[in-house]
């Protein structure tokens, strides 16, 4: 995960460059808009209630 305080939820190179390294199966950039969109693939821009709401669905 990433958080992002600006309505441009677009991830760091450090970012990707640890997915490289972690190869998670999805990953997330926490931001304060209120939908979820794919900003790569395996990565998705949202807001933190819907990512919580996801890892408490696993």
């Amino acid at each position: 995960m990433e958080v992002k305080r600006s309505l441009d939820p677009r991830p760091s190179r450090g970012f990707h460059e640890a997915l490289k390294d972690l190869k998670p199966q999805e990953a997330f950039v926490i931001y304060p808009g209120g939908e979820t969109f794919p900003v790569g693939e395996g990565v998705f821009a949202a807001p933190l209630g819907a990512v919580m709401e996801r890892l408490w669905r696993g």
